[in-house]
This record gives C-alpha cells, sequence and structure tokens, in this order.
C-alpha cells in the first residue's frame, strides 16, 4: 500500500491548518468561512481552498446561509455526519475492543474479541478481523471510512508510528501503524492508551 508522504513544510501546514479548520468547525459549527478565518487568522483564500478540501472528502457539508452583516449572506458549514467514519481501537492485554462512529462522534457500531497471544502478528490479525467486522455492522462502505485509531499501552515513536516499548504487551520497535496500514488498506494513527482516556474524559 502505498503511504500518503508529507514531504515539505507547506504541505505539513496544510495538513496542521485543516485539522485546525475541521476542530473549529465540529466544535462550534455552524460557521461560516469568514468566521473560520476570524477565528485562525487564516487569509480567506487559504480558508476557502480548505473548506473546499474539506467538502471534497465529504468531513462538513454546507447547510444554508446564515444572516447577512450588509452583504451577501454566508454559507454556513457544519460536520457531515454521514459523509464518513472512524474507527478507535483499544489494544489490552488481554482483548482489543472497538467502536465504529461518524464524525460527529455518534458510536454505529461496537465489538470486542480476546487476545490468545499478544504477539504482534497475532494482535494486528485480530484487530483488522474487528474492523472488518464493526464495518459490516455498522452498515457503511470500507471506502466511507475515514481512518483508524489505536490506543496502544506503552512508549509510542509517532514519527514512525512504531511502539517503542510496551512492557503489558511484550512488544518493543513494533512498527504498528506501517503492519495495520498494510493489513486494512486504511490509514491509521496511533495513541498512548492513557492519552487516549485523558482526551476521551
Amino acid at each position: 500500500m502505498m503511504k500518503d508522504v508529507i514531504t515539505g513544510k507547506p504541505q505539513l501546514n496544510r495538513q496542521i491548518n485543516a485539522s485546525l479548520v475541521f476542530d473549529l468547525i465540529r466544535r462550534k459549527g455552524p460557521l461560516s468561512r469568514a468566521q473560520l478565518s476570524a477565528l485562525t487568522n487564516l487569509r480567506p483564500p487559504s480558508v476557502s481552498s480548505i473548506v473546499e478540501q474539506l467538502l471534497r472528502e465529504r468531513r462538513i457539508h454546507e447547510i444554508g446561509t446564515g444572516p447577512s452583516s450588509g452583504g451577501r449572506s454566508p454559507i454556513l458549514l457544519e460536520v457531515d455526519p454521514k459523509g464518513a467514519s472512524v474507527v478507535g481501537i483499544e489494544i489490552t492485554e488481554r482483548f482489543v475492543q472497538g467502536a465504529l462512529a461518524n464524525l460527529k462522534g455518534e458510536e454505529e457500531a461496537s465489538l470486542s474479541a480476546p487476545l490468545r497471544s499478544t504477539k504482534p502478528a497475532a494482535v494486528i490479525q485480530v484487530i483488522a478481523g474487528l474492523v472488518k467486522h464493526l464495518i459490516r455492522k455498522a452498515n457503511v462502505a470500507q471506502n466511507d471510512v475515514a481512518s483508524i485509531g489505536v490506543a496502544v499501552p506503552g512508549l509510542l515513536n509517532h514519527r514512525d508510528g512504531a511502539v517503542e516499548l510496551s512492557v503489558p504487551l511484550d512488544w518493543k520497535n513494533v512498527a504498528l501503524r506501517d503492519q495495520l496500514e498494510d493489513k486494512t488498506g486504511l490509514k491509521v494513527h496511533i495513541i498512548n492508551n492513557a492519552i487516549a482516556a485523558t482526551l476521551a474524559e
């Protein structure tokens, strides 16, 4: 599977800005392009370009017009709950549990599976099967799943997407992100389980 590679600072900045714009729409929406520009201090053309990208990816949608401040009525944007789904996975010593949710965080399916072994290949196989069953249970197309987030107990190298050390799983230098992307065909993000729990709270 070919990986998406960020090759230069402009591309990295664009990815960061797109995440910022999407998060603002998710938390504070509906918002107009002008409001997004004011909240982010990004130039209007940059905001418009990011919005068009998010619209193409079906992560947001236009829901109508807002009140005018003297000129043309602004078009309001909000997260499209039907546009894409995400899968969240938690790995423990005894089982793997997962859920599929829309971009508003509304759960559409959840499952868990026991672990007979914590060897990396065995765990990755269980996760891949769980993701497939979650997609089927939620009745969504795999193409509509934006990414998988995996919470892992241990020390992570986020740049390489690797688990450097996990005492509970007895893992050392496991290229979890790349192996899972190859197995599932989906983009994967890894996060420490304690940080994931804090974010969830």
